[in-house]
């Protein structure tokens, strides 16, 4: 497995980038991101791009919970920004806004359990106080491809999870 291209597409690293802050060519770049796996490039090119990315050799050869970590966080942040625009993009005023997700919930008997998450979203009124524009919750449905669908997700007192936008 080549973790480099799962590395680059995370932190948003461009071949050109990579080649920069390594002094790998970028020939070279280019030809590692082809590559099957990593362990059999000069230890030394291994070293180069480990550090560039700050794990270890043997997380960029072979994976690991740093690796995966690493990339993880960065996918989060990504995310999270990409929010913080549209929230600015959209609203004219003070927004106050709470993500929760839940993955792999092994708390029920389904084998396959969807995941679930929720927003609120609230907004500072001219008076200082504040107050809530919406909220919802949906559950994630999987398959061995991806993402098959999200269906809204009530509890037992109905919010405004109905309301069509």
């Amino acid at each position: 497995m080549n973790n480099l291209v799962d590395l680059m597409n995370a932190t948003g690293t461009t071949p050109i980038e990579l080649s920069k802050g390594t002094g790998i060519p970028i020939s070279n770049v280019r030809r590692l991101m082809t590559l099957d796996d990593l362990s059999g490039i000069y230890k030394a090119t291994q070293t180069k791009l480990a550090g560039y990315f700050g794990i270890t050799v043997n997380q960029l050869v072979n994976g690991g919970t740093r690796m995966k970590n690493k990339i993880l966080e960065t996918e989060i942040r990504k995310h999270a920004e990409a929010l913080a625009v549209a929230l600015r993009k959209y609203t004219d005023v003070p927004i106050y806004f709470h993500l929760s997700v839940m993955t792999r919930d092994n708390l029920t008997d389904e084998p396959d359990a969807p995941d679930y998450y929720d927003f609120v979203i609230h907004e500072l009124d001219d008076f200082g106080e504040i107050k809530k524009m919406t909220s919802k919750a949906f559950l994630i449905h999987y398959d061995d491809e991806g993402i098959i669908k999200t269906t809204p997700f009530y509890s037992n007192e109905r919010n405004d999870n109905d309301s069509p936008c």
